[in-house]
């Protein structure tokens, strides 16, 4: 039994799914109209996943509580973007939650015990919130909104 964690689909074809499964990796498929055949594109722990609709080749999952990108999207291809010493050595969950920013598909957001804004590129993040657990205030305040 697998559990898939997230699934995203590909903006404009039906075939290309990638998913997130704990303990099982990453699995894609680029046949899903067409097969049930799955193959994986990151061993590890999978977690979170987007394909951006800016650049549908380029995907983007989580492995082993750190996130990365694949334009083939597999072990060989995959480069971190972001992992705890990016966020202020602030550590999220086991499956560390993230979404593409809905303002700006070329930044993600991530949730740990505060708000990170981030480019996929990799780029200085940007610290969006105060620490919700001690609720220590950022060290300066955050330049945009995320609502």
């Amino acid at each position: 039994m697998t559990e898939f964690v997230s699934i995203a689909l590909h903006p404009t074809s039906a075939n290309i799914m990638l998913g997130g499964t704990e303990n099982n990796g990453s699995p894609k498929t680029d046949t899903a109209t067409t097969s049930n055949t799955w193959q994986n594109a990151l061993g590890g722990d999978g977690g979170f996943t987007v394909i951006s609709p800016a650049n549908p080749y380029l995907m983007i999952l989580e492995c082993d509580s750190q996130t990365g990108t694949g334009s083939d999207c597999n072990d060989n291809t995959f480069v971190q973007i972001v992992g705890p010493s990016d966020l202020g050595g602030d550590e999220g969950a086991y499956v560390t939650p993230y979404i593409l920013d809905p303002q700006n598909a070329s930044e993600m957001l991530v949730g740990t015990c505060r708000v990170w804004s981030i480019g996929i590129s990799g780029s200085s993040p940007q610290q969006l919130s105060n620490d919700f657990e001690t609720f220590v205030p950022a060290s300066a305040p955050a330049k945009r909104s995320i609502s």
